[in-house]
């Protein structure tokens, strides 16, 4: 913004600053990353990521409650995009194990290929055995 104003392709005037709703949303902020910090601290991360990842599509409900904004079909793909995701990133390993992707070789295969061609990844007793 400052190179922007310097250079004079933006021009503003300090006055005009909403000042109380630039702290407001600041303060907001700060509030925000504490209350998530000590969450995750004192209850279980997976709650806490629940409610960070809920709070997005919740907050278009309240504004199609109380602001009369429109929920329309972009919305409404956009937060199914936002929960399947996080669905997505809580299935279980043995489950992802299951999907092959063509562009990527198995974990098991990769892991025998560098046991087998670089003996000093392992420990020094498993060194000795083998």
């Amino acid at each position: 913004m400052l190179i922007l104003h310097v250079t004079g392709v933006e021009e503003w005037n300090i006055k005009n600053i909403p000042w109380g709703v630039l702290c407001g949303s600041a303060a907001l902020g700060v509030a925000f990353n504490f209350l998530i910090n000590f969450g995750i601290a004192y209850t279980y991360p997976l709650y806490i990521a629940i409610g960070t990842v809920l709070g997005i599509p919740l907050n278009a409900v309240v504004d199609y409650i109380w602001r009369d904004t429109p929920f329309g079909v972009i919305k409404i793909i956009g937060t199914i995009l936002i929960v399947g995701g996080f669905v997505l990133m809580l299935v279980p390993e043995p489950w992802q194990d299951k999907v092959r992707w063509p562009c990527l070789k198995p974990r098991g295969e990769e892991l025998a290929r560098v046991d087998s061609e670089d003996k000093s990844l392992l420990p020094e007793d498993e060194q000795k055995e083998k």
